[in-house]
């Protein structure tokens, strides 16, 4: 659960007790089991079942989306998921659930995946086609630059225009994805 723990370490950073009660209402519990340090804001909170156990887990995955729909009651929310591919299982079945409920909130949802890591990962690439069928769900395949765009690119960045076997060089070393570059 880690990419969700961050949202709710986030908020810990941000807010009260008192608001962070609120926030998370009958749920704290549940999201306490993944995120110990809960308990040290809001002491007193009821044990809840090892998170380990599916109705745990469901628990869990209920706690946190009853949270982010309180959340974004008080203004709306932009939450980005970076290198999903990366992502365990039991995270992506919560992104999967969140998803299918994104259209009765104020919440928009960035997930990144690198296709062919997310391919090789198995665990994105099978549930991408059931995301998209949600509405209002979109993928938008970003790609590397062409070898001129990749010149162009360079000649912006440095100032001074790449001679041609370099640009082809690196173009063939990094597909044209800048962050390779």
């Amino acid at each position: 659960f880690w990419p969700w723990l961050q949202i709710v370490r986030e908020c810990l950073a941000r807010h009260g007790a008192q608001e962070l009660a609120q926030l998370m209402a009958q749920g704290a519990a549940d999201l306490a089991e993944a995120l110990p340090e809960l308990r040290d804001v809001l002491p007193g909170l009821c044990a809840a079942p090892a998170i380990g156990s599916v109705p745990a887990r469901f628990r869990f995955f209920d706690s946190m989306m009853a949270f982010l729909r309180r959340a974004d009651q008080r203004r709306p929310l932009v939450i980005v998921l970076d290198d999903l591919q990366h992502a365990d299982g039991a995270s992506l079945l919560l992104l999967a659930l969140v998803a299918r409920q994104l259209a009765r909130t104020r919440i928009l949802l960035v997930g990144t995946a690198r296709r062919a890591a997310a391919r090789a990962a198995h665990g994105v690439d099978a549930l991408l086609p059931d995301l998209l069928r949600e509405e209002p769900n979109h993928c938008i395949e970003l790609t590397g630059f062409s070898a001129q765009e990749l010149g162009c690119y360079l000649e912006l960045t440095t100032g001074h225009a790449a001679p041609a076997e370099v640009v082809t060089s690196l173009h063939e070393r990094t597909a044209g994805n800048p962050l390779f570059f």
